[in-house]
């Protein structure tokens, strides 16, 4: 086996626009918060001496650029913090604690930082709820749930190779978090044959794939891994040969790497938003996770908890309580109807008998 190569977070150098794209900002703040001083960067050798802009990945993470990214995002937002704020700062918190390595006394700052734009309050958001709300329309749920498909489709049928590659990627995407609800940044990592692996069932010889995600990449920090059902490794295929998974990226950047995860989840939403017609994000295909399982079973929390990879029970029953009520109540009242209709034909059949 070979040896794991280990790149000391000093030798990371990251683009404007990689930072941009992580920080969910435009190119042209990144560069005023880099001449005014609050983000730290390199400029490489060129003979004109206008050579490109580099940022350390260490220096990204320390605790004022760490503020200056979320001092934007705040006002961006009227000072109001978001769960999405909220999932960027935790992002952030475990690259400087697990890639950089940053001292107790920084981490202690970020966290802090980070725990401040918690928001307060019982299970989802109001407008998660309410975005989770729109598909027990059964119509907009089948939408939903064939929206890959759909993607494909096109993708297999337009001669623009750009948004062919697009279209594919989002149909790999879509599919994916049907049966593997994974974070966003999660998803945009993914690399064929490291953390995307390729499978076969000795009884049909079928090959399939599996993601398997190491706990220093993972929000509850265990190793996570879904073995993709057979129905759904077709789909994914067929995407794939539809463009180039440059160096196993799944998702390419245009610069190499990875696609930053904002741009992907971007291009979910209005995929969603034009053929679907609700709003959408890619987080909420764990919201979709959750309920899907309660409605075929609402005991099973269970099962809502090991799908999505959480540590905390409670945190899974905070969120999800009122989904599984809701639908042992519809279970119930189906009971009632159908034993009304059982009473009413054997009665019937008594009379007729007669």
């Amino acid at each position: 086996m070979a040896t794991p190569i280990h790149i000391h977070p000093d030798e990371v150098r990251l683009t404007v626009s990689q930072v941009s794209d992580h920080a969910s900002v435009s190119v042209r703040t990144v560069k005023r918060w880099i001449a005014c001083g609050e983000l730290l960067a390199e400029r490489l050798p060129s003979p004109g001496g206008r050579g490109h802009l580099r940022i350390r990945l260490r220096d990204l993470v320390n605790a004022q650029a760490f503020e200056t990214v979320l001092r934007v995002l705040l006002r961006r937002n009227d000072n109001n913090a978001t769960e999405a704020l909220h999932g960027l700062a935790q992002g952030l918190l475990g690259v400087a604690r697990h890639h950089v390595k940053v001292d107790a006394v920084t981490e202690a700052r970020l966290k802090t930082l980070v725990s401040r734009l918690k928001q307060r309050g019982n299970g989802f958001r109001n407008r998660t709820r309410d975005r989770l709300e729109a598909v027990l329309d059964e119509r907009i749920l089948h939408r939903l749930l064939h929206m890959p498909a759909r993607l494909l489709e096109e993708a297999n049928t337009t001669r623009n190779i750009t948004r062919k590659r697009m279209l594919a990627q989002l149909a790999f995407a879509c599919e994916l978090l049907l049966v593997a609800p994974l974070r966003i940044s999660n998803v945009v990592s993914l690399r064929i044959g490291k953390t995307l692996v390729r499978t076969r069932d000795t009884r049909t010889g079928l090959s399939g794939w599996m993601v398997q995600l190491p706990a220093e990449t993972v929000k509850n920090g265990r190793d996570l891994a879904y073995v993709l059902p057979q129905a759904n490794c077709a789909l994914l295929d067929s995407a794939l040969l539809l463009y180039e998974q440059v160096d196993g990226w799944v998702f390419p950047g245009r610069s190499g790497g990875a696609k930053g995860y904002s741009v992907l989840s971007g291009q979910i939403a209005r995929a969603v938003h034009q053929l679907v017609g609700i709003e959408w994000h890619a987080h909420m295909y764990r919201a979709l996770a959750g309920y899907l399982v309660l409605r075929d079973n609402p005991a099973n929390i269970e099962g809502v908890r090991q799908l999505l990879g959480n540590k905390d029970m409670a945190v899974i029953r905070e969120n999800y309580a009122f989904l599984a009520e809701r639908n042992t109540i519809a279970q119930a009242q189906k009971a009632i109807i159908r034993q009304r209709l059982e009473l009413t034909n054997a009665t019937s059949s008594r009379k007729g008998s007669k």
